[in-house]
Parts: C-alpha cells; sequence; structure tokens
C-alpha cells in the first residue's frame, strides 16, 4: 500500500518545530538521525561465545559531549539491524581484520536502534493496547500507523490512508511525529510528548476544548489523560519518540486518535576489548639503576669464622593508569559491571586483557578501566617478599648488601570502543472512536529496563514460551507477525558502539636486595712478607744482572687485633727501593726495578756497583677501609709497619767452581745442515757446584779435532765420515771428550711404485704414475735419475713413454731409478666393452646407468640411431620434417631421426618409412656409422668375413668398419649381418668409431 500526504481543507499544518515521521529531522536541531546519505561504518566485533554483535557508528561527540554521543549512537543507521542482513555461517568470518567477511546489504534497507525500537514498540501496541472498542477503528488506527512507520523516511508533515474506506466516507487519518528528541528527564519527556499530541489533535481540528483534565472540566472536553506512571525514573539524559494517527472525519466531529511514545533512558556505556593482542600497540620500555651498596647489621666482631643469618626483601610496587578520550559527563554513564562480562568470552577476554595490558600482580584491566572512566586515577598495588639467608663471616668483617631499583613502563595505546545500553519504555495514549464521548486514556504498555536488550533477549527469546511482566505474551506476539522474530533477534543481541583513543600505562617498580659481598670491619694496620727468609737468600747475593720478580713476594694484611684484614690484596699496592735513609730512589747503580709493559710484571734488577738497598712496599690510599670508619681509606702514614726485605748487589768479578757432566749420544750425516748438539737424540751437558748441586749455568762447546767436523754456537756438522770428540765448558771448567759419530753422505737407496692400478683408457701415460725415492737411511731423497719404465709380465708394450695393453687381463710393470730397481706394480686393464658402456654414460650417450644398462638387450631402429646422435653432441638438426610417415617430430627420437636423414645416415627403409621400433641388424648400424663418417674410403679390405659377399648392400660398410677397428666380428670368419645387434655391441662401435 502506498502513502501519501493529503492537506484537509481549513486545517493548517503542523507547527515548523513539529517533525512529521521518524526519520526526517532536517528541521528540527535537536533530532540526531544521521540523514539520508549512508553513514560511514567502521569494524565489527562479533562476540562469537555470546552471540552479540558490536557495531560501529561513527560519532565525533564522544569527548564533549554525552547527549549528543548517545543520539549518534541511537540514530545512526546500520547494515546488522537490516532484514537483507543474515549471520554469517561461521560468524567468526565477521571479525576478519579486512572486513571481508561481512556480507554486503542494500544501505536503502538499513535500520537504526531508534526505528526499530518505534517497530516494535507499534506492534506490542497494535496487540495490547487499549485502543478502541470498536474493531474497525483499531484496525484502521493500528494500519495508519503501521503503514507510516514503513515510509518513515518521507519528511512531508503528513499523511493520510487512502486505502482504508469505510461506508460514510469516514476514512481520513492524519498521522504526525516528533521524531528522536531530547528531554531532561522521563517526566519532562512524558510532558513533551503529550504536548506534541495536543498540538497534533488540535491541527488535525480535534473538537475538545481541554488538553488534560482540571478540577471542573468534563471529562468529554479533556482531550488527553496525563499520565504519572513513569514520574519515578530519575534519569538525566533522555531522550522519546511519538507518533500518533488523528482521526476527525465521520460522525465523530471532535476528533479521536491513537498515539505511541517511546522514551529511551538510564544510558550506560561499556568498553568492549577484542581478545586480539595485535589490536593493541605495545611499548615497553624499561630503566634499571647500578644499584646502591650499603652497609649491613650483620657483623663478625670475633677473631673467628661463624655463620650469620642475613634478612633481605624484595618490594614490587604497579601502578596503572588508564586514559580514555571522553567527555566527563559520560563518565557517570560508565557501566564497570558490564564492561566485565561484555566482549568475546566474557570472564576469559578479561583475563587475556589482563596478561595483554601487562600486568604482573594484583590489578585488573577491569578495575583499572574504571578508574580511568570514572576518577581518572591510577591505581597501584605493592607486594614485599623477606627471606633469610646463611652468610659466612670471616673474623671481623661486616656484610654488604645491594639494593636495586628497576622501573618498566609498558604503555598500550588502542581504539576503545564503546557500547550504548539503555532503557525503554512504550507508553500510549488514545482517544477512542467509538464513542464520542469517551474518556482519554494512557497506559504504559511495557518497560525494558536494565539493558533493554538484554531485557529483551530474556522476555522474547530465553522465556518467549512465557507471559512476562507486562502481560505479553512473546510466544503469541511473534506468532502473528512474521518480521517480528528475525527483528527481535537483532535488537537484542546488537549494540551500538562508537570508538574512541585510549591508552594503558602500567608501571612496574621494583627494589631488591642481594647479598654483595663483605667488607673489613677494622682497619689495615700493617703489612708483612711471609715466608721472608725464601726471599732473604734470594736477594742476599744478587749478581750484576741477575732478574727477581718482585710481584712474586706472597705478603699478608693485618688489622689492629692482630687478626687477617679482610679483603687484602697485594695487587693493591707496589714496591720501592729506599736507601738507608729511608728515602725513595730510582736511579741507583746497585739495583732498580723495571716494569715489562708486556707483562705487567715488575723485575727488580741488580746493578753494576756493591751495596745495600731496601725493598718497601705501599699500599695503595684509595683501596683499603672499613665499616668502622665508613668512607676512610687507610693511608701508609697510618700504618703500624709495612713490608721490607733488604737487597745485597755483590758486583765483584766471580770464577765459577765447580764440574760438568756430559751425558747421551750425537750420530750426524756427512753434508746435512749443521745440527744442535744440545737436545733431544744428541748430548745433554749437566753444572755442578763445587758442592755436588746442579746449577742453572749455559755451557760453551768445542771439537778436538781439527778436520772432518766444524763446531759453532752449539751446533755441529761434518764433511767426513767417521768418529769424532767435543766437549763442554764453563770459564776455566771443563768437562770429559765425548765421542761422536758421522756418517756416510746421503745417496738413493730406494725406489717406490704403488701396488697396483687400474686402467680405464686406451693407454697409461708412465709419467702420471708417482715414483717416490728414498736414501740408504730411508728419508725421502731428491734425485735428477731418469726413471726407466719395463714390463715384467702381460700382453702390453711400452711405447713413447705410454703403457699400451692388449686385451683386457693384468699387466706387471716395474721401474729402474739410476742402480736402483723398485718394487712391481700390477696393472688392472678394463675390458673394452666395460670401457665403451662407461664411456657412453659419461658422455650421455645412454642415460641408464652400468647396473640398469641391459648391454644384451636388443635395440630398435629409434634407439640405435638416438645413441648415435647423442655421441655426436644432441646436435639440432635444421628441419624437424622428415619423409617418413611413422615417426612424429614431437616423440622422443624426433629429434634424433631428422638429424640422421639430414646427415646422410639413413634413408629409410622405404622412402617414405623409417619402422622405429623394428630390432635393428648388425649390418644396419654400421651402414649408419659408415654414412656418418662420409662412406669412408676403404684403404684396404680389412676383413676376412665369409657371410659378406662383396655384393651385398652392406658390404662397403662392414670393410669400412673392419679396416677402422670398429668391428672385428663375432669370430674371425663372420660377422653375422643379419643377427640383432645388441645394446652391448652398438656402444661398443659407437665408442670405438669415437675413439678412432
Amino acid at each position: 500500500m502506498s502513502m501519501r500526504n493529503v492537506m484537509r481543507e481549513g486545517v493548517k499544518p503542523l507547527a515548523t518545530g513539529m517533525l512529521v515521521g521518524l526519520m526526517a529531522l532536517s528541521s528540527f536541531p535537536t533530532v540526531a538521525f544521521a540523514g539520508e546519505s549512508d553513514p560511514q561504518m567502521g569494524e565489527v566485533i562479533y562476540d562469537c561465545a555470546q552471540g552479540l554483535t558490536y557495531y560501529s557508528v561513527d560519532s565525533s561527540h564522544i569527548e564533549d559531549s554525552s547527549r549528543l554521543f548517545f543520539q549518534d549512537l541511537m540514530t545512526g543507521k546500520t547494515k546488522f539491524l537490516s532484514d537483507a542482513y543474515t549471520v554469517p555461517g561461521n560468524p567468526a568470518d565477521l571479525n576478519k581484520a579486512d572486513g571481508s567477511g561481512v556480507p554486503d546489504v542494500d544501505s536503502s534497507t538499513w535500520e537504526s536502534q531508534a526505528s526499530r525500537w518505534q517497530e516494535l514498540g507499534q506492534i506490542i501496541q497494535g496487540t495490547y493496547g487499549s485502543g478502541t472498542g470498536d474493531s474497525k477503528f483499531k484496525a484502521d488506527f493500528d494500519y495508519a500507523l503501521g503503514e507510516h512507520l514503513a515510509t518513515r523516511r518521507d519528511t512531508t508533515g503528513e499523511v493520510s490512508v487512502e486505502d482504508v474506506h469505510r461506508s460514510g466516507g469516514d476514512d481520513d487519518y492524519y498521522v504526525y511525529g516528533s521524531g528522536f528528541t531530547s528531554a531532561s528527564s522521563v517526566a519532562d519527556a512524558v510532558d513533551q510528548m503529550e504536548n506534541d499530541i495536543w498540538a497534533a489533535y488540535r491541527n488535525a481540528g480535534g473538537g475538545r476544548k481541554d488538553q488534560k483534565d482540571t478540577k471542573d472540566d468534563r471529562l468529554d472536553d479533556v482531550a488527553i489523560e496525563e499520565n504519572t506512571a513513569l514520574d519515578n525514573y530519575t534519569s538525566n539524559d533522555v531522550w522519546y519518540m511519538d507518533i500518533g494517527a488523528y482521526k476527525t472525519s465521520g460522525k465523530n466531529k471532535k476528533g479521536h486518535y491513537q498515539a505511541l511514545g517511546l522514551i529511551f533512558s538510564d544510558f550506560k556505556v561499556s568498553t568492549v576489548l577484542p581478545d586480539d593482542d595485535d589490536y593493541y600497540t605495545h611499548v615497553k620500555n624499561n630503566a634499571a639503576s647500578d644499584g646502591e651498596v650499603f652497609l649491613s647489621d650483620l657483623k663478625n666482631e670475633t677473631n673467628r669464622d661463624i655463620t650469620g643469618a642475613q634478612t633481605l626483601t624484595s618490594t614490587v610496587q604497579e601502578t596503572a593508569t588508564s586514559t580514555i578520550n571522553r567527555n566527563t559527563s559520560l563518565a557517570q554513564a560508565f557501566n564497570m559491571s558490564r564492561t566485565a562480562t561484555m566482549g568475546a568470552g566474557g570472564s576469559v577476554v578479561v583475563a587475556k586483557m589482563n596478561s595483554s595490558f601487562g600486568f604482573t600482580m594484583g590489578l585488573t584491566t577491569t578495575g583499572t578501566i574504571q578508574a580511568g572512566w570514572t576518577d581518572s586515577e591510577a591505581l597501584t598495588d605493592s607486594l614485599t617478599n623477606t627471606y633469610t639467608v646463611n652468610v659466612p663471616l670471616e673474623p671481623y668483617t661486616n656484610v654488604l648488601l645491594k639494593q636495586y631499583e628497576s622501573t618498566t613502563t609498558t604503555t598500550t595505546t588502542y581504539n576503545c570502543p564503546v557500547a550504548l545500553e539503555f532503557d525503554v519504555a512504550v507508553v500510549e495514549w488514545t482517544l477512542d472512536p467509538s464513542d464520542n464521548n469517551a474518556k482519554a486514556d494512557t497506559r504504559v504498555l511495557a518497560e525494558f529496563k536494565d539493558s533493554a536488550a538484554s531485557d529483551l533477549y530474556q522476555r522474547a527469546i530465553v522465556e518467549r514460551s512465557l507471559t512476562d511482566g507486562d502481560g505479553i505474551n512473546w510466544n503469541s506476539l511473534i506468532g502473528s507477525n512474521t518480521t517480528l522474530e528475525k527483528r527481535v533477534q537483532q535488537l537484542a543481541t546488537s549494540y551500538a558502539t562508537s570508538t574512541t583513543g585510549a591508552t594503558m600505562e602500567v608501571t612496574d617498580n621494583s627494589v631488591t636486595q642481594e647479598v654483595y659481598g663483605k667488607e673489613a670491619l677494622r682497619p689495615l694496620d700493617r703489612v708483612s712478607v711471609n715466608h721472608a727468609a725464601l726471599y732473604t737468600a734470594r736477594l742476599g747475593n744478587m749478581r750484576p744482572g741477575d732478574r727477581f720478580v718482585v710481584n712474586n713476594i706472597a705478603l699478608s694484611g693485618y688489622n689492629d687485633q692482630n687478626a687477617s684484614y679482610y679483603g687484602f690484596n697485594k695487587l693493591n699496592g707496589h714496591w720501592i727501593l729506599v736507601d738507608d735513609t729511608g728515602d725513595e730512589v730510582t736511579d741507583s747503580p746497585i739495583a732498580r726495578l723495571e716494569k715489562n709493559p708486556a707483562s705487567g710484571l715488575t723485575s727488580l734488577v741488580a746493578g753494576d756497583q756493591s751495596g745495600t738497598l731496601t725493598l718497601r712496599y705501599v699500599i695503595d690510599e684509595d683501596a683499603y677501609t672499613s665499616s668502622l670508619y665508613p668512607g676512610h681509606y687507610t693511608t701508609n702514614d697510618e700504618l703500624s709497619r709495612t713490608a721490607t726485605l733488604e737487597v745485597h748487589v755483590n758486583a765483584a768479578p766471580e770464577v765459577f767452581q765447580g764440574f760438568i757432566a756430559v751425558s747421551g749420544e750425537l750420530t750426524g750425516i756427512v753434508g746435512d745442515a749443521p745440527q744442535a748438539i744440545e737436545g733431544d737424540d744428541a748430548l745433554t751437558a749437566t753444572v755442578y757446584d763445587p758442592t755436588g748441586k746442579e746449577v742453572a749455568q749455559a755451557v760453551t762447546w768445542e771439537a778436538q779435532e781439527l778436520t772432518g767436523i766444524t763446531v759453532e754456537d752449539g751446533a755441529v756438522s761434518f764433511s767426513v765420515p767417521g768418529t769424532y770428540h767435543v766437549r763442554a765448558r764453563v770459564d776455566d771448567v771443563y768437562s770429559d771428550w765425548c765421542a761422536v759419530t758421522a756418517q756416510p753422505a746421503r745417496a738413493l737407496g730406494k725406489a717406490e711404485i704403488p701396488e697396483s692400478m687400474q686402467l680405464n683408457t686406451e693407454a697409461l701415460q708412465m709419467s702420471d704414475v708417482p715414483v717416490a725415492t728414498y736414501d740408504q737411511y730411508g728419508d725421502e731423497f731428491a734425485t735428477d735419475e731418469p726413471v726407466e719404465w719395463s714390463v715384467v709380465s702381460g700382453g702390453a708394450t711400452i711405447e713413447d713413454g705410454m703403457l699400451v695393453p692388449g686385451d683386457s687381463g693384468t699387466i706387471v710393470v716395474e721401474a729402474t731409478v739410476g742402480d736402483v730397481t723398485s718394487n712391481r706394480m700390477t696393472v688392472s686393464v678394463t675390458p673394452e666393452d666395460t670401457k665403451a658402456v662407461a664411456w657412453g654414460i659419461d658422455k650421455g650417450v645412454t642415460t641408464m646407468d652400468f647396473d640398469n644398462f641391459d648391454g644384451d638387450g636388443s635395440c630398435t631402429r629409434a634407439m640405435a640411431v638416438t645413441m648415435m646422435w647423442r655421441a655426436a653432441g644432441c646436435p639440432e638438426p635444421a628441419s624437424l620434417d622428415t619423409p617418413f610417415t611413422d615417426v612424429d617430430e614431437n616423440v622422443w627420437y624426433g629429434k634424433a631421426v631428422a638429424w640422421a636423414y639430414e646427415n646422410g645416415v639413413t634413408d629409410g627403409t622405404t622412402p617414405t618409412t623409417f619402422e622405429p621400433g623394428s630390432t635393428v641388424s648388425r649390418a644396419e648400424i654400421v651402414t649408419f656409422l659408415w654414412k656418418q663418417n662420409g662412406r669412408g674410403i676403404i684403404i684396404a679390405d680389412g676383413s676376412s668375413f665369409q657371410d659378406v659377399r662383396s655384393t651385398d648392400w652392406f658390404a662397403r660398410a662392414v670393410k669400412w668398419a673392419a679396416n677402422r677397428g670398429v668391428v672385428i666380428g663375432t669370430s674371425p670368419t663372420t660377422f653375422s649381418p643379419f643377427e640383432n645387434c645388441t645394446r652391448q655391441q652398438i656402444m661398443l662401435m659407437i665408442y670405438r668409431n669415437a675413439m678412432r
């Protein structure tokens, strides 16, 4: 049915501020519908666990106006409330990041929360409203309202239903509506709707003179019954919609109406956090201190070792701050309890978000976001752990503790989706047209509280078979309205959302303690040399040039209680030389200290002047402190005494007194390079002092003989074989003479070749065979003597340095170098047919390996020509066209046959056939090879085959092949031309042809 505006004569249109219809809102500034253009939709979040759809509506007012924000979300159209929309078979596809899982729906069918709730209210009124006792009038009123809602996008001022006619012309109905309008309270919304109804009633020609009942009014003069049932509502942000059908035609000239009002109140916003961690951007910043060292109360003030119990603490303080960009007043509508259950998986999501935002202690996402929404305050939690460790304490020590502080800040930025919830009240006002004197009436038909969507879901879906508290039987209501079931499902499970910038910052400050070490309780008092007598003996009689590493002197530190000073280290100090007045000396001719820059060690070096100095140990004055005097370091002046050692240098000449013993044997070879007299497999000279104690002393060597032997710088060489004598000397002290032997000069003594060799070629280049030569002592020996080869046994010859074998078998050869004959080498000769197959595999003539070659197998003409083509290098023929009708150019042998035809290798078995599948005979393959070689000239007969006649078509080819050595026949007198040629025979012929 169609509806259009029909203005009755004498009836004024509604005032400018009054709108007709639900979506025609352009002339009224407080109405918030998006208008005719399609809104830009953002992402959709589908809660697979609870079957909830959170669809996005663009709103620019979340940060500046809560009322305008509510209006945007209530009136924003969406495909998810369209009759044409259906949830996909796999609802999880709705959450695809690229939006590909959301079905396309014609934007002209999109609906908003406000429009869908008004439709539901009209259906409830149509079934459960008072209306009129006259079924005809009620049907007309219900029809007029329903038709108007179906065309509510019209922007004209009034609507008449032309298609509803009754006898007497009682058929004119006017429909007026407020649109989506704001109010300061529920009571204010009721008053405004009653004012709208009064204005519409009067503008439609209604004749009753009083809007509402007063004390003196007659009931039949009152147009509207005042509704006070909702006066107890306390919500401040309220939006409403009213629509009414008004009738003044027919017998009742005072006019009657049926009006419907919907009140939206108690708006709540809840955060909906997706469980996809990719939705959040995490930035972690770590900052840590180097730690602070301080003294513990635990100490050992005795002169014995003890074990003490040290108490340590670890404290973590976590601070979480949630910042959400929103209008201050919007915080009052924040619904934390709903946030904790909304989203995919309810509490599962909350647990996942706690992990995503980096919480490690008792704080939670829900609590932190609530603080960010309502009070904009940070939440803090802390935890302290205390534990005890046992620490061993040396005498007079104090425990040192180290405290570390670290801060880890994780900043997570995301677009926070905010879902809108609200309550809905459905109210009707009527003036019964069946009675001209009827009393005006009003009723609250339904109230959906504590989230209208949730309440609707409980009543219309979960408890559909029951009658609810408003007297509505949803089973019956849905059954009588074919489109209602889907719309109720959408309203009950769809939430309008918008997004705003949000930041979650989680800061963990941790303070931990550990046992850092120990410190001396009392200050360092003195330093002493350990085992001083050892160093006195060494330093008490130094000779010029003697060296002594002072870093090796063992030292100990003590406190004023004569107990070891804890932490003493001799490296925290150094040695100096002082004279008899105690003054430091650095350039004394008696002795000096030298530091090796590479090793860092300091040596005391005796000078060339006799005298006495003192080594004194000096501590570093920034090394030794104590807990008794914290911050103070012991100085050298504060020591009661320090370590000292006397240094005596004797510079007078000293003559060695003692004896020398020589042991060992030495043998050399004439002509060899000089060899060391002392060492392994040589002589050893041991020097003793007068008491018989071995001492470290260098010796000088000399020879007894004047010729045949040379001794120089501790090394000996020989020029004549024989026995010679050497001795060791220190100053004027000599060892006994020791005999040494010189053997004859080196000469060639042995030649050695490999024991065996495999010959796979036609001949062996003998210069490639390794020949090793050795002297008479078994050492490698280089010689210029030529190598002469000879065959000991086997059918082979050596020609121009090449070993040419006969038939397969073994050959024994030997080499002669000068007067020396080598060992014998056995050469195994590979059979020619085996070499042929190996050659064919290597050259790609066959694609088979050795084990699968099948040498005894027969061979087709196609296979034979292909093997010859491959042996020729697989040349590309100029054309693949041949006259052979039995050869397809695309078969595996196509190119080979084309090549053979092109080069005169074959003319076919007939002018038009090649017979590729026929078995090739020995005569045919020899003829192929002869033609490939240009029908070679026969120099001599070269054959004595009795089965080849001179008149045979293959005779010249066979003679050429025999002359060239390509064939030798199946016996000395037979060629067997018509026998099938085996794969082995073909490969051998191709190989011989290639080798010749």
